[in-house]
């Protein structure tokens, strides 16, 4: 049986339809319904959260998905755990800058907040530090996580 528009061949056997790839070996392949398409990239991708490539590999070896490489990436870029858990890949940073300070009190300082922390008597449970990077001070102020801008 052949499609009439496009060059695609199909053979039907035991009632499932199958593309029959014409550039390697005539490999037929079950065609695989758009219903079933999420199922079959769940089995494939969510067992072991493997890049494209292999998805797409183990899915094209045995089965025909029309559009199989759009409709994998997309379902791919939405996988939960792969979002969560990918290595994020961006320019490297180029060499640190040294900061330079001058000899004046509290012209360069960092301040870092430590939040989460027990509950003291008076209540305070985080702390604002600031350091000096001049003199090497180092300034410690207890707060709550409940302040106001105007406290």
């Amino acid at each position: 049986m052949k499609a009439s528009s496009r060059e695609d061949y199909f053979d039907i056997k035991d009632d499932l339809l199958y593309h029959i790839d014409q550039n390697s070996d005539r490999k037929s392949r079950l065609m695989i319904s758009k219903a079933l398409e999420e199922e079959i990239f769940e089995l494939a991708h969510r067992s072991h959260h493997v890049e494209f490539h292999r998805t797409y590999q183990h899915i094209a070896e045995s089965l025909y998905i029309r559009k199989l490489s759009i409709r994998l990436r997309k379902f791919i870029e939405h996988c939960s755990n792969c979002l969560l858990y990918q290595t994020r890949r961006h320019q490297s940073y180029e060499e640190l800058q040294f900061i330079r300070t001058m000899n004046v009190f509290f012209h360069t300082i960092t301040m870092n907040f430590v939040m989460t922390l027990s509950i003291s008597q008076e209540e305070y449970d985080c702390m604002l530090i600031i350091i000096d990077k001049f003199f090497k001070r180092m300034m410690m102020i207890s707060s709550k996580t409940t302040y106001t801008a105007e406290q």
